[in-house]
């Protein structure tokens, strides 16, 4: 049987499967956020690691279930920088801490032109979401830091190394919008290694490899960690062979072409698609969107401000007649400017319905459907898909789905809710299924 640690932003998650992949047992928590050396909002590693940890001393006790493998999946663009001695330097710094003025051009001053470099390392310029960012930034300004690495990891292979000691690096982390992967050469863009970092990287390693280790008093198969997106794909992937879209949801929406054939254009970058990596090496087209957060936010303000909670409009059948009233409106009631790119498509403002907190969801959920629609139609490149598989937060989102199926009449839309899309898939590939 295998456990499998499946980290995202907001919930951690432990799943055990047994060898057929079906999930036997799981639990979850959220852990409260620390702050870094600057005050901005960070992932309590340590707690983290503290949590793991007593959930396999719980199952040791319990024996329960007999464990032989452990695996990991978990959110990209997060790092951890290690000493010789494998102590932690810095914080897990947030993906959405502001980058310095000023940093980014510096960067492309010297290893622009931008747009090229865009284009060669598949990803938009997204600050510290370019996970590879985060270490020029720490060059420049934290110089003394920098120079005491000995190994920095990409947060799945840093929980593996917790319990192995052993160093990798997954192309599924490194493929995942980090500006260090040249994807035309197959390898380091050479700015990781002209300021020093690739020596700093890990060896990489198939995503299959496992090293045996004690832990916990179970002997165990340990795997090298997986990015959760990725993951979540390569597990659907494995039993889909039809042509299909795939949206991953959560903090984020991911939405996949496994089929793409086009390259990735500049004017796609500017729309936040980028190439995802697979545990193969091969690529994926896809295009991403803060839209659980965008959703998030907006729905805390509107049941503050009308009262009473939205989980049970989006959980209800919705109403079509309503539905149908809110999508032929010609206008819009809010902005999202954690899209960045999103306000300039803005239409003509109106202010929001006040008769109701339902009215109002319906309003803001078409409105997250249409640009979700459009990130759906940029992964496609204009290609007709039969089938769109949802997983994820948004699976159980009735309301949503319902949008996107009026988006899109003629394709299918499949709720996945109960399919444990990132820990399935961290599990397949250490398991060889």
């Amino acid at each position: 049987m295998i456990l499998v640690f499946d980290i995202g932003k907001t919930h951690k998650k432990a799943s055990v499967f047994d060898n057929d992949l079906r999930e036997l047992w799981q639990t979850q928590c959220s852990i409260p956020e620390i702050e870094d050396e600057d005050g901005y909002p960070t992932e309590d590693i340590g707690a983290l690691i503290r949590w793991m940890e007593d959930i396999i001393e719980t199952l040791a006790r319990a024996r329960t279930y007999p464990l032989t493998h452990l695996q990991f999946s978990a959110y990209g663009a997060s790092l951890v920088h290690l000493d010789r001695e494998g102590n932690r330097l810095t914080p897990l710094y947030n993906y959405t801490k502001p980058m310095p003025e000023g940093l980014e051009e510096s960067f492309f001053r010297d290893y622009g032109p931008r747009e090229t470099f865009l284009v060669d390392t598949a990803s938009p310029a997204l600050g510290f979401l370019n996970a590879g960012m985060q270490l020029f930034w720490l060059s420049r300004k934290k110089p003394k830091v920098f120079a005491q690495i000995h190994r920095t990891l990409h947060l799945p292979e840093y929980l593996s190394y917790h319990f192995t000691g052993e160093f990798h690096a997954s192309l599924t982390s490194i493929g995942c919008h980090t500006a260090l992967w040249h994807y035309g050469n197959g390898d380091y863009h050479p700015w990781v290694h002209a300021e020093g970092v690739a020596e700093k990287l890990a060896p990489l390693c198939p995503a299959s490899r496992t090293v045996a280790r004690q832990v916990g008093g179970f002997t165990l198969q340990v795997g090298t960690g997986v990015h959760d997106s990725s993951a979540a794909l390569f597990s659907f992937s494995a039993i889909r062979k039809e042509p299909f879209l795939f949206l991953s949801t959560g903090t984020w929406t991911i939405a996949f072409n496994p089929f793409a054939c086009k390259s990735l254009r500049s004017e796609e970058l500017v729309q936040d698609c980028l190439l995802f990596m697979r545990p193969d090496g091969g690529t994926v087209k896809a295009a991403r969107l803060f839209l659980g957060y965008c959703l998030q936010v907006r729905v805390r303000d509107l049941e503050t401000r009308f009262g009473g909670s939205a989980e049970a409009i989006f959980r209800s059948t919705p109403e079509v007649v309503l539905a149908q009233h809110v999508m032929e409106r010609d206008y819009r009631c809010f902005t999202f400017s954690e899209l960045g790119f999103e306000d300039k498509r803005a239409g003509q403002l109106r202010d929001l319905p006040r008769e109701s907190l339902q009215e109002a969801i319906y309003q803001l959920t078409w409105e997250l459907a249409s640009l979700q629609g459009e990130q759906l139609l940029l992964a496609a490149e204009g290609r007709e898909f039969p089938n769109l598989y949802v997983e994820g937060g948004f699976a159980g989102n009735l309301l949503f789905l319902h949008f996107l199926g009026l988006r899109f009449p003629g394709m299918a839309i499949h709720s996945l809710e109960e399919y444990p899309g990132p820990a399935l898939g961290a599990a397949r590939l250490i398991l060889k299924h």
